[in-house]
């Protein structure tokens, strides 16, 4: 199975991590912006694994929107 940057599984949202990169993935990294965001959500939408929650991650949900994990 090959996983496509985006696609977020983690136990705070069942609708994330169903295998394709949707709105429900973008709405999730939005909220890791948050101040308010705990250090778990944070790390499970950190995208690129770099220790923040930015821009770069969101250009990862751009880029495979609507991608599927094969």
């Amino acid at each position: 199975v090959k996983l496509v940057a985006g696609d977020i599984k983690d136990s705070f949202d069942a609708e994330c991590g169903d295998g394709i990169v949707d709105i429900d993935d973008f709405i999730r990294v939005l909220r890791g912006f948050s101040n308010n965001s705990g250090k778990l959500l944070q790390q499970s939408v950190d995208i690129n694994e770099d220790g923040v929650v930015n821009v770069i991650d969101l250009a990862y949900i751009k880029r495979n929107f609507n991608s599927k994990n094969d």
